[in-house]
């Protein structure tokens, strides 16, 4: 991000499409570092225990606008990391209207 930044990017794209996820903190530390503030994941087990991750502000670029891609084939930790930017107002999601899950 900062490479691109001193290269004159003033958006960022983040292509998502059909990508299986991948390891879930992979995905939390990407919102991380994309979100001042705010809520990542809500984790529950069966039991109702639940757990609320949010971001640490550690963030890398919290203001240049993001445009996420997605389709059906966005899943697991990929969907976490969009629907995190997304509901936290820093994304626009753009591409199929649904994703894998």
């Amino acid at each position: 991000l900062t490479a691109a930044r001193q290269a004159g990017a003033t958006r960022i794209v983040m292509d998502i499409r059909n990508n299986g996820g991948g390891l879930f903190p992979a995905g939390v530390d990407i919102a991380k570092s994309l979100l001042k503030t705010g809520d990542i994941v809500l984790i529950a087990d069966s039991n109702g225990t639940r757990d609320i991750v949010s971001t640490d502000g550690l963030y890398m670029d919290g203001d240049t606008p993001v445009t996420v891609l997605v389709n059906q084939g966005t899943a697991s930790a990929s969907e976490v990391l969009a629907g995190a930017l997304q509901d936290n107002g820093r994304a626009t999601i753009a591409g199929e209207s649904r994703t894998f899950g």
